[in-house]
């Protein structure tokens, strides 16, 4: 697993007025509820460069997958609390909310942190993946080469990755970091191979 030591720093988390306001005219307001925006501050913390494979899960004493596809294809079906407990034996932890969106948009301010048009050169996403009824087709590593400014792979599309928090509203002083309660009602970031383009956040 290779870990990138991301810099600390200040960002505005959620959807900005000119963001919602292109967002709104492609006609993807409706299903992106990124507000109030927020300044957070981010501490520097660790943040896995590629989604969490299989064979990076089983070598690192992973639980038994119900759903498999091969060493190098992203862990799926995996619960929150599983990924805590795989986390927590290593000395890491999931990233917090403000904390993912921060290594995804990797200083950018735009739809995607490559732009704001789609391009599956960077995701994999339900109008590039030919799944098919089974669901089989699911990406490798396939954009190792479409790394954001932070180095990161895959950080939009694949499959939706677990933060620490639960789901609920961020308050205007929301810190970087915050322990969860323990509502089972977590949030997933980046969108999956199953949604569109307005879900890749």
């Amino acid at each position: 697993m290779h870990l990138h030591l991301l810099p600390g720093g200040r960002f505005e988390m959620g959807s900005s007025a000119a963001e919602r306001a292109l967002l709104r005219e492609r006609g993807w307001g409706g299903d992106v509820p990124e507000t109030p925006t927020a300044v957070v501050t981010v501490a520097p913390f660790l943040i896995a460069r590629f989604p969490i494979t299989e064979g990076v899960w089983s070598r690192a004493g992973g639980e038994e997958l119900h759903w498999t596809l091969g060493e190098d294809h992203p862990i799926d079906a995996v619960s929150r609390a599983q990924l805590r407990e795989w986390t927590a034996r290593l000395g890491l932890r999931l990233p917090s909310e403000a904390e993912w969106e921060y290594a995804c948009r990797a200083g950018s301010r735009t739809i995607f942190y490559w732009g704001d048009a789609p391009d599956p050169s960077y995701a994999w996403m339900k109008e590039s993946a030919p799944a098919g009824d089974d669901y089989t087709n699911y990406p490798e590593h396939l954009h190792a080469d479409r790394a954001n400014a932070f180095g990161l792979v895959d950080m939009i599309g694949g499959l939706a990755e677990w933060v620490e928090d639960d789901c609920g509203a961020y308050p205007p002083t929301a810190e970087p970091f915050r322990d969860s309660s323990p509502s089972p009602d977590g949030v997933q970031r980046g969108g999956c191979f199953m949604y569109g383009w307005n879900l890749t956040r």
